[in-house]
């Protein structure tokens, strides 16, 4: 693999480096049962850049790797939450059971079934959702709007992009705003703003000014539409499309950002008459819940590259689609070698399972503000189908799997 600063060309060309060299092959598995070996072992064949190997074990055959088939992310979600529980009731331990994806941005509808349900869990390698700064930047731009006098959100706001807005301007005007008696986002939202504030007023801070006074005025219902335009106007996206030469999670940032929308898309379809504030209530909620973890024995949730050299009894891979696993990137800018990188990190994922390992893909998923139709991954057809149980929850026939 090629990851955490490896390079698998230097076992590639050891032969050729060394050709004296002897070659011992380890394959012998103690961790796995021989059904999620021979997944295992049937998906990498299809890499061409590899020394073959055939992993087998003494251990119990174990039971079928399930593919599982969902209607959406959130029926994807809910039955891990609900195979967990059932598994629970069993007597496994939740430090037992392991959730992985492709992508950070992923977790955000586990973690909200998770925490409905009462499942305690940790984020292996990453922060929680409600958490992530640029989770927080959009939250400060809708806390904001709702609440005109919050100046810790205000704060925020002007320092979470280039504004040219420092915090002791900000603070000259939460100074002004409170001896004026009047709430500091009315008063930056004034057309006579640039007259009216008691300091310096430059360029800079009249331009953000007429920005607040959009912000307040943009629509605070449906959620979904007002959620979508707070992020639209607060120009988080383009500003980490500039940096994603500079910053490595540039673009995990947005899609975390998007997620976001999804989920106020899908608080609008659950409660179609609420308004912002009420979906700003149910964030806080589940932020709160989200920062307590009263008990050590969780549910472990990471990124499949996250994963390496751990290991779990149980183990769900969620997300297993074109445009996740291989990721979009990959399909749109890669080579041959990269696609069979991506092999590799499902590979991975699959020999973390000790006992049984799940893999699932939805047909509907919400991304990037719309309902978005999904192809399962192309590595789900290169499992030996005389292996794997297939379960489709959305009531027909799944469609052929993609095949590179």
């Amino acid at each position: 693999y090629s990851w955490r600063g490896a390079e698998y060309r230097n076992i590639m060309e050891f032969q050729k480096d060394f050709p004296k060299a002897t070659l011992i092959r380890l394959e012998q598995n103690y961790r796995s049962t021989q059904l999620i070996l021979n997944a295992a072992n049937e998906l990498i064949r299809f890499n061409t850049e590899r020394i073959e190997k055939e992993l087998f074990t003494e251990n119990d055959s174990g039971v079928p790797t399930q593919v599982v088939h969902t209607a959406t992310d959130r029926d994807e979600a809910d039955w891990v939450a609900q195979r967990v529980q059932a598994l629970r009731l069993e007597g496994v331990r939740l430090r037992q059971m392991a959730v992985f994806y492709r992508t950070n941005a992923q977790s955000r509808p586990l973690e909200e079934r998770l925490m409905s349900a009462g499942v305690p869990y940790q984020l292996i390698g990453g922060t929680r959702f409600y958490h992530r700064q640029e989770v927080k930047d959009v939250l400060a731009h809708l806390q904001l709007m709702v609440n005109p006098r919050d100046a810790v959100a205000l704060q925020r706001v002007a320092g979470c992009r280039s504004t040219g807005v420092g915090p002791k301007t900000v603070e000259a005007v939460v100074r002004q705003s409170a001896d004026e008696g009047v709430a500091v986002l009315d008063l930056l939202a004034d057309p006579a703003f640039p007259t009216r504030f008691r300091g310096r007023c430059n360029a800079r801070l009249a331009a953000f000014a007429a920005w607040c006074r959009d912000l307040r005025d943009l629509p605070r219902r449906p959620v979904g539409d007002a959620v979508a335009a707070v992020v639209e106007h607060s120009g988080l996206l383009p500003h980490l499309a500039e940096r994603q030469g500079r910053d490595p999670l540039a673009l995990d940032r947005q899609e975390n950002i998007a997620a976001m929308v999804d989920r106020a898309r899908e608080f609008e379809h659950e409660h179609p008459d609420a308004a912002l504030e009420a979906f700003l209530e149910e964030v806080a909620l589940v932020a709160d819940v989200d920062s307590h973890d009263p008990d050590s024995d969780v549910l472990s949730l990471m990124t499949l590259h996250a994963c390496k050299g751990l290991e779990f009894p149980y183990v769900f891979i969620v997300g297993v689609e074109e445009g996740y696993l291989p990721h979009q990137n990959v399909i749109d800018y890669g080579t041959a070698p990269d696609i069979e990188e991506e092999r590799r990190l499902l590979y991975v994922g699959i020999t973390r399972a000790r006992r049984a390992v799940a893999l699932l893909h939805a047909e509907d998923r919400f991304l990037w503000d719309r309902a978005s139709t999904r192809v399962p991954s192309r590595f789900l057809s290169e499992l030996p189908s005389d292996e794997v149980e297939r379960i489709d929850l959305v009531g027909r026939r799944s469609r052929r799997y993609a095949r590179w």
